[in-house]
This record gives structure tokens, C-alpha cells and sequence, in this order.
């Protein structure tokens, strides 16, 4: 393929320091501009006075509602919640010692539990 004389002109290095020509941010700046335009695009109302709501809204709503997406909306929502694992240490048998975790989810909770492993502690008559 011949060299044109043209593009070897605009063949410059970048200067040291600050260049306008340099991707200080790490992505391609048209990927910017299109994260910014979709945002954009989200954000715009649409459906009548009664039932308003956001394009991203309405997609949303729209993936909920179809069994299709169910697996995509659950892996949004809980990222851990559908990861499949193999179990590489026991070759399927069963696990002698397992550590079991109970997880609180309000404070009422966490509050009673904490109550209740005072009072086991202290035991034998508060000595």
C-alpha cells in the first residue's frame, strides 16, 4: 500500500504535559458521548398524564414483566444470587464441617439476636 505524503504530515507525537489531543479518561470519546446521549434518551417521558414515566422506567417495568428476562433482572438486582459453583474440594461428597451464617435483615432482628447471645453468655447466673 503506497504511504501518502498527507498522513505522514499529520503524524505528530504528543507533546509532554496536557495535549487536547489525549484520552485522559480511558474510553473512546464517541463511547462517552453515547453513554451521555442514551442517558438522555432514558431520562424522557413518555405515556399519557395518568400513567408518566421514564423510558428507562418503562423498559424496566417492561424486562419485569416478561418471564423471559427473569434470569437478567435477578442477576441485576442480587449479582450472587443465580452464581452457579462447583464444589472442587470434597468430590461431591458431603461436607463434614460447615459454618452456617444467619443473615439479619432489620434492626428489630439484630437487636433480639444480640439481646439473646448476652443473656447465653452470661449463663450461670450472671457471675
Amino acid at each position: 500500500m503506497p504511504v501518502n505524503e498527507k498522513s505522514l504530515a499529520n503524524l505528530k507525537p504528543l507533546k509532554k504535559g496536557y495535549d487536547p489531543r489525549r484520552n485522559m479518561k480511558g474510553v473512546p470519546r464517541d463511547a462517552v458521548e453515547m453513554r451521555k446521549h442514551m442517558r438522555k434518551i432514558a431520562a424522557e417521558i413518555v405515556g399519557g398524564d395518568d400513567n408518566a414515566m421514564t423510558r428507562l422506567d418503562a423498559m424496566i417495568r417492561a424486562a419485569m414483566s416478561s418471564p423471559k428476562n427473569l434470569e437478567l433482572v435477578l442477576n441485576a438486582l442480587f449479582p450472587k444470587l443465580l452464581q452457579k459453583s462447583v464444589d472442587l474440594t470434597t468430590d461431591g461428597e458431603r461436607l463434614t464441617n460447615v459454618i452456617r451464617l444467619k443473615v439479619y435483615n432489620d434492626a428489630a432482628e439484630l437487636g433480639e439476636a444480640s439481646a439473646a447471645s448476652q443473656t447465653t453468655e452470661s449463663g450461670d447466673g450472671g457471675e
